[in-house]
């Protein structure tokens, strides 16, 4: 915990500071990223859930090489484990994983936030830190996709390679090709969009059984597909939960509504992904692993909620938006450890 705690209280007080100061450093983004960088690349394998995993299958690829995760369509992750296993080791296997993650958030974060240091505060606060060292083979494939993830209106063509490679690594890459389609979307309409986000919050928290069901009958169809995307589409969404926790559900949905209602670009391609994310998880986020595969979706919201908090010029309207995101990223960050949901306590380097 001295660990977290120590870079919640940096991050934090750097947070504050760039608000009060109204700018934040280049230098500063590199030092915080690479500090978070250490310490997820160099932890014991004993920190986050899957951790210990992938260490196994690293260390006995010969004899697991037919593992669901190097199957079909992901067998780019067995050729990545295959070159740092033979020429390399462990160590150097990490570090080039991590250094795929945060290139890709520094790349992204450098591109499109008008404040980096709120946004390097959201994604350790928002749960990506933590949870990137448990599912870290899907937060290679967001580093990859973060890479490239403004080429989706500009080069489409070039993005679309991206993530048919990304895909290689993890196949939910494959999701961000509906990004291709944002641009013909318009959030102009206030009404339709908050309408959209209410009634997928009530659909979500009370018909969940109904859309399972639904998806369970599709994932027959995905099964013919094989090379293992069938089993593991069905793994995702293969049941619902009836722990959804209403109140952290509800404080993303006002933090989702506040951004738009505040933002002056309503029709920002981050902005729009992290509507997309709000009406997604409401809908599908109580079924199995469902909302991992709307992460692609969800990362955006630390460029977004920077965005729009710098967009504000109203002094009232501004301390308010302010307290609203702050206060609902701390919650998570508490609620995150408290619970430990990806194992990241106790943290050890290895």
């Amino acid at each position: 915990m001295l660990v977290y705690n120590v870079l919640f209280s940096v991050l934090s007080l750097a947070m504050l500071l760039a608000v009060l100061s109204k700018r934040s450093s280049k230098l500063y983004l590199v030092l915080a990223l690479f500090a978070l960088f250490v310490v997820a690349a160099f932890r014991d394998i004993d920190v986050g859930t899957d951790t210990r995993n992938y260490y196994l299958l690293f260390t006995y690829l010969d004899s697991l090489s037919n593992d669901r995760i190097y199957t079909g369509v992901q067998r780019g992750w067995y050729y990545v484990n295959y070159f740092f296993h033979r020429y390399f080791g462990y160590d150097f296997f990490m570090l080039f994983c991590y250094g795929v993650i945060y290139c890709g958030i520094a790349s992204f974060i450098q591109k499109y936030s008008k404040n980096s240091a709120i946004s390097i505060w959201l994604w350790f606060t928002l749960y990506f830190f933590f949870s990137s060292m448990n599912i870290m083979r899907q937060y290679v494939a967001i580093g990859m996709v973060l890479l490239v993830i403004g080429k989706a209106v500009t080069q489409p063509k070039q993005f679309i390679c991206w993530v048919l490679l990304a895909a290689t690594i993890h196949y939910s890459a494959l999701i961000c090709l509906s990004f291709l389609l944002f641009r013909y979307i318009r959030m102009n309409q206030k009404v339709i969009v908050l309408s959209a986000i209410a009634s997928s919050f009530v659909v979500g928290l009370t018909m969940t059984y109904l859309v399972s069901d639904f998806l369970q009958n599709v994932m027959g169809y995905i099964g013919a597909l094989g090379g293992g995307i069938g089993e593991s589409a069905e793994s995702y969404i293969g049941g619902y939960s009836d722990g959804r926790n209403i109140l952290t559900n509800a404080g993303v949905n006002i933090v989702v509504i506040a951004t738009y209602l505040f933002s002056k670009d309503k029709n920002n391609q981050f902005l729009k992904m992290f509507v997309a994310y709000i009406v997604l998880n409401n809908l599908f986020g109580g079924l199995g692993q469902g909302n991992r595969m709307f992460l692609y979706f969800y990362i955006p919201a630390i460029v977004a909620i920077p965005n729009a908090y710098t967009e504000i010029r109203g002094p009232l309207a501004k301390m308010t938006y302010f307290i609203l995101f702050v206060g609902f990223s701390v919650a998570v960050w508490i609620r995150s450890l408290d619970a430990n949901f990806s194992d990241v306590v106790p943290y050890a380097f290895r």
